[in-house]
């Protein structure tokens, strides 16, 4: 089975799930070709875009929330520009070799691949599946792409709004979300003080863990700041991506509070360093807010500058849940904090949750790789 699986380098989610079901089907023995930047290849105004909402992620929260709700309101992957934009791109891609499956963690990009699929009559031939990387309510745009064979998405509401969008309910498959497998690892406690070690952290310490996101936002800055001043007892491990300007700026606060902060940049080892933490301070993207799900670490949800456009309906989740608190200012976050590192369990999360939450990857993997097995069995018993 020859699977492609396209992705687009906006922030780091998409790419990050697309690699987690990758994993699942090479166990399966399936061939993979991974197309991190799929979105972006297909013409150069979307690599401009996607730059400038890297960039805005960065920079603020509120104008790229605005950016991302007037992708909602106008819909351009519905345009006859984009379309005619990416027409030949798409073509080449999918003439350069035999796909038997296709799979898509990017939004934008489904329209234009379906109908250029359905105009070379190459339908009944591949099998086009959409994987929806927004658990929250609003869902980006392009998620709901008719004439796809299959959906796969996390939670009754997202489920909710695909069905309302016209999608038979029978080809949606509502999973836990899809991080990638070592996420889903338990550490033990000797493995844990190794990494403490390793990064030169001291033991029997709390850690906070401040995740400034794929992209290093600036305004993490104020919350090392902050909980140096606030909180002497405890160490911090400041991730600041990919934002090197940030990453200095860390390291200069870092310098004050002598062996009490390590400063990591863009990096691989998130499992180690969510399983490593006493308590993560994240903005609610997906990946980074299932992946201290699914370690049961409780979080400190970043609300100071609001939430981008799909990430506003994390309070309902949390509601549900109860897998974290979402800080509206600076002036509650140590207080918040304080509460959360001398009274948090997860014993009281739902039930319902633990049952749903590991093999979101490999539940995808399955249903594709059953359904592609079926449809061979069909083909040679006629």
């Amino acid at each position: 089975m020859n699977v492609g699986i396209l992705s687009a380098a906006t922030g780091n989610g998409h790419i990050s799930v697309a690699k987690a079901i990758m994993s699942k089907l090479e166990e399966k023995g399936a061939i993979v070709f991974l197309r991190e930047n799929f979105f972006e290849e297909l013409m150069f105004s979307n690599k401009i875009m996607s730059n400038y909402y890297n960039f805005l992620l960065q920079s603020s929260t509120e104008l790229c929330s605005k950016f991302s709700e007037h992708s909602y309101m106008s819909r351009p992957d519905l345009s006859e520009d984009f379309y005619r934009g990416t027409y030949d791109s798409i073509v080449s891609f999918l003439q350069e070799r035999k796909y038997d499956v296709l799979i898509s963690t990017s939004h934008t990009i489904n329209h234009a691949m379906l109908r250029v699929i359905n105009e070379l009559k190459m339908k009944d031939a591949i099998s086009y599946n959409i994987v929806v990387t927004d658990p929250f309510y609003p869902v980006s745009v392009g998620f709901d792409a008719l004439g796809a064979d299959h959906f796969f998405c996390t939670g009754k509401r997202v489920y909710n709004f695909l069905c309302k969008r016209g999608i038979d309910k029978d080809i949606i498959t509502n999973i836990a979300y899809p991080v990638h497998p070592r996420f889903l690892r338990e550490f033990t406690v000797e493995e844990i003080n190794s990494i403490r070690e390793r990064i030169g952290l001291k033991q029997n310490i709390p850690i906070v863990l401040i995740n400034s996101g794929s992209q290093g936002a600036y305004h993490y800055i104020q919350f090392l700041k902050n909980l140096l001043q606030e909180f002497t007892g405890v160490q911090v491990l400041f991730i600041s991506g990919k934002n090197e300007t940030l990453y200095s700026m860390a390291s200069r606060v870092a310098e004050t509070a002598g062996d009490r902060v390590k400063v990591v940049g863009y990096t691989d080892q998130m499992d180690e360093f969510i399983q490593m933490a006493d308590v993560v301070v994240t903005k609610p993207g997906a990946n980074a807010f299932f992946e201290c799900v699914y370690a049961r670490k409780p979080m400190l949800i970043d609300a100071i500058n609001g939430f981008l456009f799909q990430e506003k309906g994390v309070g309902e989740w949390l509601e549900l849940y109860k897998a974290g608190v979402i800080v509206n200012n600076l002036q509650e976050f140590s207080t918040k904090l304080s509460e959360v590192l001398t009274n948090w369990n997860y014993e009281h999360i739902t039930e319902g949750l633990h049952t749903d939450m590991p093999g979101g990857a490999e539940a995808i993997a399955d249903s594709i790789w059953k359904r592609f097995v079926s449809s061979n069995e069909s083909v040679s018993a006629q």
